[in-house]
């Protein structure tokens, strides 16, 4: 997403932009269920590109969350000797 968004923001290339947008599209479609991919298959490029951007930020989201839990059991129940 992010070299998609610089290719757009940095360049009049409306081939580079493509190609960012279509390096996206099949990373993207290649995580969803064969069911999801169906229904993306008409939606336009801002769709799936929005799309994309609200299922990365819920993976770090969950990530992050994860990762602060784990560091309170650490700190909680690991006592260095």
């Amino acid at each position: 997403m992010n070299q998609l968004r610089n290719k757009i923001a940095h360049t009049l290339s409306t081939e580079e932009i493509l190609e960012k947008m279509e390096r996206l599209k099949k990373t993207y479609l290649g995580i969803l269920t064969p069911k999801q991919v169906e229904s993306m298959m008409d939606q336009p490029d801002d769709y799936i590109a929005l799309a994309a951007c609200s299922t990365c930020a819920g993976y770090i989201g969950n990530l992050t969350e994860d990762a602060r839990a784990r560091a309170e059991i650490l700190k909680e129940h690991w006592k260095p000797r």
